[in-house]
């Protein structure tokens, strides 16, 4: 799940959290967020707190460290913050499918930085980069500024999987160009 900032996600700002089914205290299993990256689980009243808790202004949410440091967490979860959220989600089937792909292609480079942005951007232009969905409203108000950037993504997105197609195609071609000219020659020879 992903608390994606209005109005700069496409600069890479907002908050990657796991939401999923989990045993909390003495509650049973319950459906609730845990986030990661702050080592912690934000709660409503001792309960984990769900996509509507996150989408309702009048929560308050506190967070429970499930780290042993203790340490100042950053805010994520304050009103304020969230007011300019919009919650995108990927689904389990997606992610794996990206993960066996990567399993498949992987192989060191020797810069982790370098394989991340290499191999993310080959997922991307084969379709295995899991997409991130928001409901229509959300995705209107996410991208009603930003058309433009829009456009030209997908234009990008296109003409890279085009241009992949035309080299294929023409080493296949340069390749039975090859096969028919040798083949003749050596007919040429048998005669």
């Amino acid at each position: 799940m992903y608390l994606l900032n209005v109005n700069n996600f496409l600069e890479g700002y907002g908050h990657t959290v796991i939401y999923m089914k989990f045993k909390f205290k003495n509650l049973g299993l319950n459906y609730g967020i845990i986030d990661i990256k702050e080592a912690s689980i934000p709660t409503i009243k001792d309960v984990p707190v769900d996509i509507n808790g996150i989408l309702d202004p009048s929560s308050i949410i506190e967070m429970y460290n499930i780290n042993s440091l203790n340490r100042e967490l950053a805010n994520y979860y304050d009103q304020v913050v969230l007011n300019d959220i919009i919650i995108g989600t990927m689904d389990s089937v997606s992610i794996q499918k990206y993960f066996n792909f990567l399993n498949n292609i992987y192989f060191s480079l020797g810069n982790k930085k370098l394989e991340k942005f290499l191999y993310d951007s080959i997922a991307i232009i084969l379709g295995y980069y899991p997409s991130l969905k928001v409901t229509e409203s959300d995705y209107n108000q996410l991208f009603s500024d930003k058309r433009v950037v829009l456009i030209l993504a997908y234009s990008w997105l296109w003409s890279i999987r085009i241009l992949i197609c035309a080299i294929i195609l023409y080493l296949i071609t340069i390749s039975i160009f090859f096969f028919k000219k040798n083949y003749s020659k050596n007919q040429y020879k048998n005669q």
